[in-house]
């Protein structure tokens, strides 16, 4: 009997997984010259291998074992490389919160064994009992790993600790497990429609609240982890939905988010690599030191927005009309979301990009070529999806 199945999603992650590997060993080769550390490259190819058998795991007890087993890497990463004494928290709250919500999961999975067998394909399609507790125990683990607000704690505190090479697992990769969870269990127990509305709400209207968070950030790294929140609140509330759109549009989204958050956070440690610092306000007038930085970022923002021609925008339509489908008042935080979005992306770019260079701040390196390399291959596949948006339907 096989042990492995692939799906459309699971490959697309996969493939999304790979290149961030790359990217993370492209980032990770610069700690090794200058610590002649091997582990930081260990600990991401552990991570990587997990991740890998998470998303083709076909048995209950192989796909929870690689799910769980993942957050060792992600620790020893923030933990060992972070640059701050806030790591040590940072990796107590990923700890706290991942075993928050996987002994729930523990339980309703031997519910699910003991009544339909250990097969992953065969509890997709088989009936089950629809208590809501056996819901919420089996989606908890992945709204805390998408993560879903007021979840989402762990996130912001372990993107701004964590080193280049964990910030890009973290928000490429790592974040899609919930997407891909709950893509395979969402059928599974269906609760009444008044409490997916709820769940909705909240995802969306804590959308809004992260999203006005970003708004007065003057941290960058903080601020570009605030607006993955709201991004996934958008993902999950389109698989909620369980309208053909909205579930499309939500994997349009979550894919693309893999590519151009990292690209961001490339951006936000390249700066600090010349300028030494991740205040807004002490990184004005970018386009002076390195012009061509600033071009690929307006690019990476752009796609943030879901500027056209990016396939954000597909994805944000298609999820816009399928949520809207199921609940009329879903507009009103979609609208606010997307007003927010263009304000903090374009203040990101604009703080950073335009202005007289702070005289407190003094560039004591030049952005080297690698930093640009590593913007090209994350920017590029952004622009390449453009014109194969028909992956997606």
């Amino acid at each position: 009997m096989t042990f492995f199945f692939f799906e459309g999603v699971s490959k697309a992650i996969i493939c999304l997984t790979f290149w961030v590997r790359a990217i993370m060993l492209v980032v990770s080769i610069g700690v090794f010259r200058r610590s002649r550390d091997p582990w930081l490259l260990a600990c991401t190819r552990f991570l990587t291998f997990f991740l890998i058998l998470t998303f083709v795991s076909r048995r209950l007890a192989h796909f929870y074992f690689f799910l769980e087993a993942t957050l060792f890497p992600t620790l020893f990463i923030i933990y060992g490389w972070g640059g701050q004494p806030e790591r040590i928290q940072a990796a107590l709250y990923l700890l706290v919160y991942t075993v928050f919500g996987s002994l729930p999961f523990l339980y309703v999975l031997g519910v699910v064994k003991s009544s339909v067998g250990d097969d992953l394909f065969l509890v997709r399609v088989s009936p089950l009992r629809r208590e809501g507790y056996l819901w919420f125990g089996l989606m908890l683990v992945f709204f805390v790993k998408l993560p879903m607000y007021p979840f989402h704690l762990w996130l912001p505190k372990a993107h701004v600790e964590a080193p280049l090479a964990g910030s890009m697992a973290l928000a490429g990769v790592l974040l899609k497990l919930g997407v891909l969870g709950i893509i395979l269990f969402r059928k599974k127990l269906l609760l009444a429609p008044f409490i997916t509305r709820c769940i909705m709400g909240v995802c969306l209207w804590g959308g809004v609240v992260t999203s006005i968070i970003c708004v007065r950030q003057v941290d960058m790294k903080s601020l570009i982890a605030y607006s993955s929140i709201g991004h996934m609140g958008l993902v999950l509330a389109g698989l909620l939905s369980e309208r053909e759109l909205g579930v499309k549009g939500a994997i349009v989204i979550s894919v693309a988010h893999g590519f151009r958050s990292p690209a961001l956070f490339n951006l936000a440690s390249g700066v600090y690599d010349v300028l030494h610092s991740r205040r807004l306000i002490l990184c004005k007038g970018a386009v002076s030191l390195f012009p061509p930085a600033c071009i690929l970022f307006l690019l990476a923002c752009a796609a943030n927005i879901s500027a056209p021609p990016f396939i954000n925008l597909v994805g944000e339509v298609w999820l816009t009309v399928g949520v809207t489908a199921f609940s009329s008042w879903a507009m009103i935080p979609l609208i606010l979301m997307c007003f927010l979005v263009g304000c903090y992306s374009l203040y990101l770019y604009t703080v950073l990009s335009h202005g007289r260079p702070c005289r407190l701040v003094n560039p004591v390196e030049v952005y080297s070529s690698v930093n640009y390399y590593r913007m090209l291959m994350q920017v590029g596949p952004v622009a390449w999806l453009i014109f194969n948006i028909g992956l997606f339907v």
